[in-house]
This record gives C-alpha cells, structure tokens and sequence, in this order.
C-alpha cells in the first residue's frame, strides 16, 4: 500500500505540473521560448524552497518536489528548443538562452532555498 500511495502521489504532482507547464508557457511564448525559461526558473525556485521546507511526510514531498516540480519543469523542451536555434543558425542566442537559464535556475534554486521563513 506504502509503494502504491508513491505512485499516485508522484502521478497527480507530475499532471498537475505538467499542466500549470503547458498552461504558463501557451500564456508566455511567442517568438522566443519565455515561457519555458519561466517555468523552468519559476521550478528551480519552487524545488529550492521545498527542499528547506517540505515536510517529512514521504508522499507530500513526492507529490510537491519529484511530482510537482519535475512535470513542470522540462530540459527536453529546453533541449529541443536550442536545437532549433542551432539548426537556424542562432548560435549566439542558443548560447546565450543556455547561460542565462543556468545561472537564473541555480540562483533561483539558491533563493527559495536561503527564503526566511
């Protein structure tokens, strides 16, 4: 029963952020994916802080942090989306979309992390 609660916990987060994902991105995308770079630093902040606040309940941390976090973050989007660039040759863009969403993401991890409570 223990395993089965992980499960669904994991399933309902993944779909729920899955669909915030889609959501914020069809609001914020246009030419250029800030919709992704939005969830994805938006994720990196969310993950920070549950990781010094979630409680310890098993369920809720994988319902919030592997569930919640990881279907609304996405590095195959982000992936994809520069592989795009490189193919129209935007290598300054794909190179420069790489550095800001690494930086931006282990700060924002770095700051919902270090948040006061």
């Amino acid at each position: 029963m223990h395993t089965l609660l992980n499960i669904i916990a994991v399933f309902l987060g993944s779909g729920l952020g899955g669909v915030c994902r889609w959501g914020l991105s069809q609001w914020i995308n246009g030419q250029y994916p800030f919709g992704t770079f939005a969830v994805n630093i938006l994720g990196c902040f969310i993950l920070g802080l549950l990781t010094k606040i979630a409680p310890g309940n098993e369920q809720v941390r994988l319902l919030l942090m592997t569930g919640f976090c990881g279907g609304f973050t996405t590095f195959s989007t982000f992936m994809s989306e520069n592989f795009m660039m490189l193919r129209g040759s935007q290598l300054l863009l794909s190179l420069c979309y790489i550095a800001i969403s690494l930086s931006a993401g282990i700060l924002a991890a770095w700051g919902g992390y270090n948040i006061p409570r």
